[in-house]
């Protein structure tokens, strides 16, 4: 998932949230050298989302795919999948106008780790593959379709490169179901992932239920970074299977 942790206390110093280390109020994971802290530390994102007071410098990617694809409408309802710690779920809510208290607007946050609540935010518990979690969101909808399904989720990176390229297209696959089962028709979808040999695959099955999918690569995603985004608009529908008549 996205990385960061909750800005608190006096800004720049080191603390710890919920058992993680932290550094200038950003998470950082286990297992981390010295090298990647000091670089993280110094990053100009990093250094941005202290500031602007936002929960991961993931926030930028997500301002900048919306400047450029202009998903995030106002009075909108937008899913955002792999939430922790919260820096996109920031951004939808401050572009949707959910910030503003208009009913109309909505943002869910989805993910396995427990994050510290946001104002005007819906959160929920839960592996978006477990039909429990879906339930839960879909109990939160009510009447409602979502506009848009955010994915900034990474699965647990284990260095080899095939094998995590694989994991992400694993987990791209069942956000874009997750999102089947509750985006209205016209909708978006937006996904991380990173690349590698079934990514091509991948981007064609979007094609069948998207009428547009586009890559994009933010600025703020790191340049060494082997991710992606899919833009994924104007969702066509969960359409059933054709069904096989034998010829007689």
């Amino acid at each position: 998932g996205r990385g960061g942790g909750r800005t608190g206390g006096r800004l720049g110093l080191p603390f710890t949230w919920l058992g993680m280390a932290t550094v200038s109020g950003i998470r950082l994971g286990k297992g981390h050298s010295r090298q990647w802290i000091q670089r993280h530390v110094k990053d100009r994102y990093v250094q941005r989302a202290q500031e602007d007071i936002y929960r991961s410098r993931a926030a930028y990617k997500l301002k900048q795919l919306d400047t450029e694809f202009s998903f995030l409408k106002p009075r909108s309802t937008v899913i955002d999948l792999g939430c922790f710690a919260g820096g996109w779920s920031q951004v939808a809510v401050a572009r949707t106008g959910s910030s503003g208290g208009r009913s109309a607007a909505m943002v869910i946050g989805v993910d396995l780790v427990q994050m510290e609540p946001l104002d005007n935010h819906h959160f929920v518990l839960g592996d978006i593959r477990d039909p429990t979690t879906l339930r839960k969101v879909c109990d939160i909808l009510g009447a409602r379709r979502a506009n848009v399904v955010l994915s900034d989720m990474a699965p647990k990176m284990t260095g080899i490169r095939h094998d995590d390229h694989m994991a992400s297209v694993d987990l791209c696959r069942s956000a874009a179901g997750f999102a089947g089962s509750v985006l209205q028709e016209g909708g978006w979808f937006v996904t991380k992932i990173f690349a590698g040999a079934f990514a091509d695959k991948f981007r064609t099955e979007l094609g069948t239920r998207f009428a547009k999918v586009r890559i994009a690569k933010p600025k703020a995603s790191r340049p060494e970074s082997r991710e992606l985004y899919y833009v994924c608009s104007q969702f066509l529908g969960d359409t059933p299977p054709p069904v096989s008549v034998p010829s007689e």
